[in-house]
């Protein structure tokens, strides 16, 4: 587990956990600012070929629902997946 770390084309990540070959980049949040960014920075590295899982770890008591409905939104339109654990 590696701590705020930068990746290709400038971006960082606040941890990024590499084990059997999968690379998890994980941005943590602890207040609702900056939630929405995350989401959509997490479906940009997604594209990066060094990332496999893209995490946005956060208390549950901070995602709303339009945390969800943009997160739907942007990951529907695309190849990928997610999914939401509380």
């Amino acid at each position: 587990m590696q701590k705020e770390v930068r990746i290709s084309r400038g971006y960082r990540v606040d941890l990024l956990a590499e084990k059997d070959g999968i690379s998890r980049a994980i941005e943590v949040k602890i207040s609702p600012r900056g939630i929405m960014d995350d989401i959509s920075k997490g479906y940009r590295l997604l594209r990066l070929p060094e990332i496999t899982e893209v995490y946005v770890a956060t208390l549950s008591e901070l995602i709303d629902e339009d945390h969800l409905a943009y997160a739907q939104q942007i990951w529907c339109r695309s190849d990928l997946t997610y999914w939401v654990r509380t």
